[in-house]
C-alpha cells in the first residue's frame, strides 16, 4: 500500500495502519498484485460517502515469488457495491525467470535460526581463517555458504525436504 497513490485523502491515523501492513507484507512475502501490475497508476477501488475520499482498499495479495506468473489485473467499474471489482488473470505454467533468491527477514526472529547461523559462522571462521590471504575474500567467500544454509533452514521450515 502506497499512502500517496493509494488515497485520495490521508488521514493522519492512517500512517502507522498502512506501516504495520507494509511490514506484514514483507514479513509474509506478500505482494500486492495489482500494485505490482501498475506501479504508478492511481485507480480507486473504494468511494467513502462518509468520510468523502476514495482508497484502494481491495487488494489481491500473493507470494512474491510467484509474481512472474501475473499476466493482467484489472479494476473493473463498480456496479451494484461501493467497491469495484479487482481482477488478476495468471499463467500456471511451470517456467520460473532466473530470479536470485532474498532472504526471508522473519527467519532471523527465530531463536532457533540465529543460533544456527552464529554456530554456521563460528565453524566457517574456524575453517576458513588464514586460508586466504585477505579478509575480503574470506567473506565474500562466507556468503554462499550462509546463503545455503538459510536456504536449507527456510525448505525445512516449509516443510519441503
Amino acid at each position: 500500500m502506497d499512502l500517496v497513490m493509494d488515497r485520495s485523502y490521508i488521514p493522519p491515523t492512517a500512517t502507522g495502519r498502512i506501516s504495520m501492513l507494509k511490514e506484514f507484507l514483507n514479513q509474509s512475502g506478500l505482494i500486492d498484485a495489482w500494485r505490482c501490475s501498475h506501479p504508478v497508476d492511481k485507480q480507486y477501488s473504494f468511494f467513502s460517502g462518509a468520510h468523502r475520499f476514495f482508497s484502494r482498499i481491495d487488494l489481491i495479495l500473493m507470494s512474491g515469488p510467484d509474481s512472474h506468473r501475473i499476466v493482467d489485473t484489472a479494476m473493473l467499474a463498480r456496479g451494484l457495491s461501493d467497491h469495484s471489482p479487482v481482477t488478476l488473470t495468471l499463467t500456471l505454467g511451470s517456467h520460473c525467470p532466473n530470479r536470485r533468491w532474498r532472504l526471508n527477514t522473519w527467519q532471523l526472529k527465530s531463536a532457533t535460526v540465529s543460533q544456527h547461523i552464529k554456530e554456521t559462522l563460528d565453524q566457517y571462521f574456524q575453517d576458513n581463517r588464514g586460508s586466504v590471504d585477505s579478509n575480503i575474500s574470506l567473506w565474500e567467500a562466507m556468503k554462499p555458504t550462509l546463503r545455503v544454509t538459510l536456504l536449507a533452514m527456510s525448505l525445512e521450515l516449509n516443510g519441503i525436504r
